[in-house]
């Protein structure tokens, strides 16, 4: 049940953010984003995500902080699970490893409020279920599943840039 609301609030509340990220373009009238330029956006998240795995770490923008400890104490598991994926959802408010988010979000809030939820849904619920499958098999203390997470970070990158090209193509496709 725990997870349950993990995975749905991060889904929540990603949704959400694509919507409103969206409504700016709705209101300045826009047609939306010519998709050759959603895809060059999703190309360049994956250079940019492959070079920061290969160098120095180019970081997106994010708040750079883990989601506070002192929620699992203060809060009954499903309610700390709640706050923690609905931060979780809106990538940049933890700790966002990958240009792919600000790309795909920005994107498709050019596409309209459907599509930019749909994006923003999708991170929520793909992260939190990487992030549940990632740690399953890490030992039960802290340091286990972090360094679990930390391990998996390389494939999970590749991964990640491997979707955004394949979303790219797909995107010009569509055009």
């Amino acid at each position: 049940m725990v997870a349950g609301v993990l995975v749905a609030a991060a889904t929540v509340t990603g949704g959400l953010t694509g919507f409103v990220l969206a409504l700016p373009w709705l209101a300045a009238g826009r047609d939306g984003a010519a998709p050759g330029v959603v895809a060059g956006m999703l190309a360049l998240a994956a250079v940019a995500d492959i070079a920061a795995t290969a160098r120095g770490r180019p970081q997106p923008w994010a708040v750079r902080r883990q989601v506070p400890r002192e929620w699992g104490r203060i809060f009954p598991p499903a309610g700390a699970a709640l706050l923690y994926g609905a931060r979780l959802g809106v990538g940049p408010l933890t700790i966002l490893s990958t240009w792919l988010w600000w790309a795909a979000v920005v994107g498709a809030a050019g596409l309209g409020p459907g599509p930019s939820a749909l994006v923003g849904a999708g991170f929520g619920m793909v992260r939190t279920l990487l992030m549940i499958a990632v740690a399953a098999g890490a030992d039960v203390d802290m340091p286990g599943r972090m360094a679990a997470v930390r391990g998996a970070d390389t494939a999970v990158a590749g991964i990640v840039a491997a979707a955004a090209a394949a979303l790219a193509v797909a995107v010009v496709a569509s055009g």
